[in-house]
């Protein structure tokens, strides 16, 4: 966690403990194609009928969110180097100043592209490759890859190291590959990588997608070895592999300082955060990418933006099931994720699905 990071945190415990609704990080979809599919992907069950988007809209897209005041943008999609006009809207949002987030699974960066980024980044920007399976070998569980294209991958991040650009590799944990993540972790400190954190399995589109659902018992183990293995060499492990807090099995320390301020679920989503689809149609994150969470369009004037944006937080902040409100999680939990329950149940006055609590797991 940089300043930036701690800068943004702080920022929201002000605004939040005041009432304020402002948008200060934003995840903007540059394009909803992708190379790969991605077997744990939420994207996987996400339909489109995509329109051919001009740059200068683009550009207008990422010059709105300054005007709102946002100060981070996750570029993502698909995969964000699929766009032909990538490069320029990286361009444009950092002439605004903005940190960026470019999340890639590495495949379509070229040696020209390194180079650019190397001359356009600062050191507070983030290159995120997800990697979730072995990359030297034949095996892939999750993403499908060739060896080719594992092979290159693995050059892609090689060269971005020796560029001294700042990487950082992202795992998603699934009973797909949840017996390879030590292997994983261990050669991804070995090829030079100083940055290393994971994404809980979010499992979008129906009870299928329980199916692939890791062992979070076996997950806690992982992470507390990785975590101690990664200090041992100067490695930054921001955790993650143990799950959803509603899921791990790791033991959380009581803070007296963490509270909850009410009864209503507590979210960043349309509070602090927003998500521009392709088109310009604003939603409070990217699991509420549905017609039921459309706040706008990036083209309305800013100040009903806010005003829509400060309606639908008032609309996803329900009153939380009683299973949640006795739960001594809840300051950190802040009673799941309003997309996912959604999803899942077609309503927001639900237990979040991953709740062993709730759902009697031992």
């Amino acid at each position: 966690m940089d300043k930036l990071d701690v800068f943004i945190r702080n920022l929201k415990k002000i605004f939040r403990s005041k009432g304020i609704i402002t948008p200060l990080t934003a995840s903007y979809e540059i394009t909803p194609f992708c190379n790969l599919m991605c077997k744990h992907c939420y994207n996987r069950y996400k339909s489109t009928n995509h329109l051919d988007i001009e740059l200068s809209y683009k550009k207008q897209i990422v010059s709105t969110l300054k005007q709102l005041g946002v100060l981070e943008v996750v570029l993502c999609g698909g995969e964000p180097f699929i766009d032909k006009d990538i490069l320029n809207v990286i361009e444009h949002a950092k002439s605004l100043d903005l940190r960026l987030i470019i999340l890639t699974n590495g495949l379509l960066i070229t040696e020209e592209i390194i180079v650019y980024l190397k001359k356009i980044l600062d050191k507070y920007d983030i290159i995120q490759f997800s990697i979730d399976d072995i990359i030297d070998d034949e095996e892939s569980t999750q993403r499908n890859l060739t060896l080719e294209e594992k092979l290159i991958v693995l050059n892609n991040l090689k060269k971005l190291i020796s560029m001294d650009i700042n990487v950082v590799v992202n795992i998603v944990p699934t009973i797909l590959n949840q017996h390879y993540i030590i292997k994983l972790g261990k050669k991804l400190i070995e090829l030079g990588v100083k940055n290393i954190g994971a994404t809980p399995y979010v499992p979008m589109g129906g009870k299928n997608a329980d199916l692939i659902k890791p062992d979070y018992k076996l997950l806690a183990d992982i992470h507390k070895y990785l975590d101690v293995y990664a200090k041992s060499k100067g490695i930054n492990y921001s955790g993650g592999i143990e799950g959803h807090v509603c899921q791990s099995y790791v033991e959380y320390r009581k803070n007296n300082s963490l509270q909850q301020q009410n009864k209503r679920r507590v979210c960043d989503a349309a509070e602090f955060n927003i998500h521009v689809s392709y088109n310009g149609n604003l939603y409070p994150c990217v699991f509420m990418e549905k017609d039921e969470f459309l706040i706008g369009s990036i083209s309305d004037p800013l100040e009903k933006i806010k005003i829509e944006m400060k309606k639908m937080n008032e609309k996803i902040k329900v009153e939380l099931p009683s299973v949640c409100l006795s739960c001594e999680l809840l300051p950190l939990c802040g009673g799941g994720c309003p997309g996912l329950i959604f999803d899942r149940y077609g309503t927001l006055q639900e237990v979040d699905p991953r709740c062993r609590r709730k759902n009697n797991a031992t």
